[in-house]
């Protein structure tokens, strides 16, 4: 594989690391390279620098996840998501999906360097966004985590 980005000696964070596109992200990362800390709620079985548990429904197991990052970091990968009902309730899905996921990256966000980015990516359950705009932006419209649950 040819590595046009150049990720090697990149350190990148991985949220939903554990399976599908998250799962496929990490490996073709560590593939290319990179210093990868790859986080979900699942066992991880990609050969990552390092694999941490996070509970993406849960403020302070981000925050704890988060703090086993140590220094800054080049690049975000939000891959995690739930698909919705009839598996897990719309208030998990939109802690996971909107307010976690907006948690980490506000938390990561200064210690991205220069030049970094961040990337979000979804499943096809994310086509349904225009159709739950307004309840999305009141989601955003919130302060912080607590506020948003």
């Amino acid at each position: 594989m040819t590595d046009i980005l150049k990720y090697d000696g990149k350190r990148c964070v991985v949220t939903g690391a554990a399976s599908g596109m998250g799962a496929a992200c990490a490996q073709t990362l560590t593939d290319l390279g990179a210093e990868v800390f790859a986080l979900d709620v699942q066992d991880i079985k990609a050969s990552v620098h390092r694999t941490i548990k996070v509970d993406l429904m849960s403020e302070a197991s981000i925050d704890n996840a988060l703090g086993e990052i140590e220094g800054e970091i080049d690049c975000l990968f939000n891959c995690a998501g739930l698909p919705g009902a009839p598996r897990f309730s719309a208030l998990d899905t939109c802690l996971v999906n909107i307010v976690g996921l907006r948690h980490v990256t506000e938390s990561l966000l200064p210690r991205i360097k220069d030049g970094g980015a961040i990337a979000s990516i979804t499943s096809v359950a994310g086509m349904g966004y225009p159709k739950n705009q307004e309840k999305v932006h009141e989601f955003l419209d919130t302060a912080d985590f607590a506020s948003a649950k």
